[in-house]
Parts: C-alpha cells; sequence; structure tokens
C-alpha cells in the first residue's frame, strides 16, 4: 500500500542543571475565563426541564428521559469504579441497605462543578447523621482540558492522582470514587459532566438533575427522607473560592489559532516502557471529520501531573506521521520552534489541512522528546531522557475527551494567548527561564 509519510521530529535536549522546576502551570495567562465567572441561575427537580442558566443552558437530562425520577440507571449491575486506592468497588454496595447513594459528577477542570460542589458539602453535613443517605463525587473524564493547565490522563493511576489532587485543593468532606478509563459510569449516571443523582440500592432513579445544585438537591431529599435538624449554608463552611479558571496562554511559544471549530478525535496510544510525559491532543474540524477538506490540529501537552519541562538548549520537537493511501495532509513536515528560555512548559502545537480521510483507517503519529526534571528540587530524581511514543488517530470524534472551548466554539471571544506578553523578547520568559509561577500542585484553589 502506498503511504504518504510527514516528518516532525521531537529531541529536545538532556541539560540536568536548569535553574529551577518548571511546572506546566507556569506561563498561564492569569485572567480568568469569561465563561467560567459567570453566574448561573434558575433551578429545577431534574425531571427533563429545561434550564436557563447563563453557562449551561439546557439541563443535559433533557436528552435522556430515562435520567429521572422513575427510571433505571442503565447498565446497574456489576457497574464498578475505582477507590482511592485503585482498587474496584461495585456502585451497588456503596448504597446503605434500605438506603439511597447520592452522586454528583466532577473534575478539576469543570467550572460547574468548582463552584456547586460547596452546596454539596453543606447538604452533606445536615445528612451526615442519616445512615441511610450516603454521599459520594464521581470522579470523571476532564470536561475542559488545558482548564487550569490538566490534560486527559491516559491510565487509571493517573486519573486517579488527579481526583487526589481534587480532594485536596478543594478541601472536600464527600469521598471521591473514580470512573473507569472506559468512563462507563459517568456514561451510567446520564453522561453529564456535573450531574446529581439519587439512587437506591437497585439502581432506580429517586432524582436526577443534569447540573448539579445544592438547593435543588436539598429540596429533593426533603421530598425523599423528610427534613433535617440543620440547615447549613456554604458560607458555614471553610471552603476555598471559585475564582475562575486560567488556560495555557502561549508565553514562550504563541498558541496556534484555528479558524474552524474543532472536535476531539479518538486516539490510542501505544505501548511505551516509558510515561507519556507529553500528551498528544488531536482534534479536527467537522468537514475533516466527514472527509472534506479541513483542519487538523495535533497538541503534544506536557502533562502538569509528571512535573517535567521541555529543555529548550537542543533540537526542537520533531514527529512523524503515515497516514492512509489516498489521504492528503500539507504540510509534510515540521518541527517546533527555536525559542530562547532555556526551559519551558507550553504547549508544542500544529495545525495542518487533511482531506480525503473517512474510513481508510488510522493515521500512525510518532513523535520523539526529551521529558526532562530537576527531580523538584532532589539531584537524586533529577532526569532528561529521550523518549520515543507512537499514536493511532481516528478519523471519528471521541465523545469522552472534553472540549477545550477556544478551539471549539470558534469566532466566540475569550480564546488562547497569542504573540506578545510575557513571552515576547525582552518580556518575562524571554531569555532564561521561564518562572515565577506556580504549577497545579502548588497553587492554591482560592483564598478565604
Amino acid at each position: 500500500m502506498m503511504h504518504t509519510r510527514f516528518l516532525l521530529v521531537a529531541a529536545l535536549g538532556g541539560l540536568l542543571c536548569l535553574p529551577s522546576v518548571i511546572h506546566a502551570q507556569d506561563g498561564m495567562d492569569r485572567r480568568p475565563d469569561r465563561r467560567s465567572r459567570q453566574f448561573e441561575r434558575g433551578r429545577d427537580m431534574g425531571q427533563g426541564r429545561d434550564r436557563d442558566r447563563s453557562s449551561g443552558g439546557k439541563d443535559p437530562f433533557v436528552r435522556s428521559p430515562h435520567m429521572k425520577a422513575g427510571g433505571t440507571i442503565r447498565g446497574w449491575d456489576g457497574l464498578e469504579v475505582h477507590g482511592e486506592d485503585g482498587g474496584l468497588i461495585s456502585v451497588e454496595s456503596m448504597v446503605p441497605e434500605d438506603g439511597m447513594l447520592v452522586v454528583v459528577n466532577g473534575c478539576l477542570t469543570c467550572p460547574k462543578f468548582l463552584r456547586s460542589y460547596p452546596g454539596m458539602e453543606a447538604v452533606a453535613r445536615d445528612h451526615a447523621g442519616n445512615e441511610k443517605v450516603r454521599f459520594v463525587y464521581l470522579y470523571k473524564t476532564l470536561a475542559h482540558p488545558e482548564n487550569d493547565g490538566f490534560i486527559q490522563a491516559f491510565t487509571i493511576e493517573e486519573r486517579l492522582e488527579q481526583m487526589a489532587m481534587a480532594k485536596e485543593r478543594l478541601k472536600t468532606t464527600i469521598p471521591f470514587v473514580c470512573d473507569g478509563i472506559d468512563n462507563t459510569a459517568m456514561q451510567a449516571f446520564g453522561g453529564s459532566p456535573n450531574s446529581q443523582v439519587v439512587v437506591d440500592g437497585e439502581g432506580g432513579i429517586l432524582h436526577a438533575a443534569g447540573w448539579a445544585d445544592g438547593d435543588v438537591l436539598r429540596e429533593a431529599l426533603v421530598g425523599i427522607v423528610g427534613e433535617t435538624e440543620t440547615t447549613t449554608e456554604v458560607d458555614d463552611l471553610d471552603l476555598p473560592r471559585f475564582r475562575g479558571v486560567t488556560r495555557p496562554a502561549g508565553r514562550v511559544v504563541p498558541r496556534v489559532r484555528p479558524t474552524e471549530s474543532l472536535s476531539p478525535l479518538r486516539m490510542e496510544p501505544g505501548a511505551s516502557k516509558e510515561k507519556y510525559f507529553v500528551k498528544l491532543r488531536p482534534e479536527a474540524s467537522s468537514t475533516a471529520i466527514a472527509g472534506g477538506e479541513g483542519q487538523l490540529y495535533l497538541g503534544f501537552h506536557l502533562d502538569p501531573l509528571h512535573d517535567v519541562h521541555w529543555n529548550n538548549l537542543v533540537d526542537p520537537i520533531t514527529f512523524e506521521v503515515t497516514a492512509p493511501e489516498g489521504v492528503e495532509l500539507a504540510p509534510t513536515t515540521g518541527s517546533g520552534p527555536k525559542v530562547e528560555a532555556v526551559s519551558d512548559t507550553d504547549p508544542r502545537e500544529f495545525l495542518l489541512t487533511i482531506k480525503g480521510w473517512k474510513d481508510q483507517g488510522p493515521l500512525e503519529v510518532k513523535v520523539v522528546y526529551h521529558a526532562c526534571s530537576d527531580g523538584d528540587g532532589d539531584e537524586a530524581e533529577a532526569f532528561c531522557r529521550k523518549v520515543e511514543q507512537v499514536y493511532l488517530v481516528h478519523p471519528d470524534r471521541e465523545r469522552g475527551a472534553g472540549f477545550v472551548q477556544s478551539r471549539s466554539r470558534i469566532g466566540g471571544r475569550g480564546g488562547p494567548g497569542g504573540r506578545g506578553g510575557e513571552g515576547a523578547r525582552g518580556g518575562r520568559g524571554g531569555r532564561g527561564m521561564q518562572g515565577g509561577r506556580r504549577g497545579p500542585r502548588d497553587r492554591p484553589f482560592g483564598e478565604n
């Protein structure tokens, strides 16, 4: 079979003596996302009515008519999630005998969850003495990758680490459980990024709302189990305040600016002896996915969980793409930019034009890079080593990959940062080390 090959190699060099740790949060635009600051109004009991919220729109369960009181969770029998130690737990086993389980979906990149979870905590406190009511957060696939620097986990271990960070950052008392990488539990509970569902031991739905809301949940539980002796207000809780999300702004390497709205593509990382320190995020326009001519985005993002950075003292990242016969792709070669900063954590992104890609099979993307870390100041843990990895990218949408708002809604405001600013020559991040900002592990969620 004839193949078209595209070269883009990834080699970031191996010097260990870099001045300080660079986190993936560094180089972030501190201006909060406009949408994340919009105030959400309106209530419903989750019974299929539209929800008129400025940043949420309709209740996601409008399209899932079974997700209402009297319905049943699909796939309830045998449904499992992961506990904090990674072990599998039957969801049914978490329901108290003759009681109910309150399941709230959430993640570190969902503004709705970050805004609504204090209300859940208040309701849970008032029901703490009732052994028949149990609350859990279901940590799931990221709703909006890149928010606060987080990107999709490839393994259950990485997702569990994100879950642990959520528990620590949000100061929650409600326990977390973790959905598997196949997102089965999230889909079973309706597929919303931030829903609230009350179920009994047989998977029967007692209450469901596509957007979590503490006041709505409290009212629903009054109808199910009666009034509580106390009514805790959010202000009574010592919880961090949500002040909006930030996104990588391209301080050292300017972000790409697609001209078409993009959707995430189904992708399979190949077997690798190394961790995926750098993760590929493939996206394409609807015309490209349909087999016409459109834009293909290949973004290589450092995972902040692994505390690595780019070393810019050697050749930039390169990759190679093999396309099935009959698929046109341009440009056919490319490489990452040369920059003056010794080290940075900005994504390395590429926009290509693709045509005729529909059912011939996946693209094969080979990437080579150097993963570098100073070991958080411990020389014994520092490393900088060459990594070669392979992906298969398919011409269909990945429903569970979440959406990067600045690329999925082309034409709106609040896109990614571009040229200039602190990444420009002469500004912070120009020469020497990009630094002075804390990563997701270090930066507090908010101030009380």
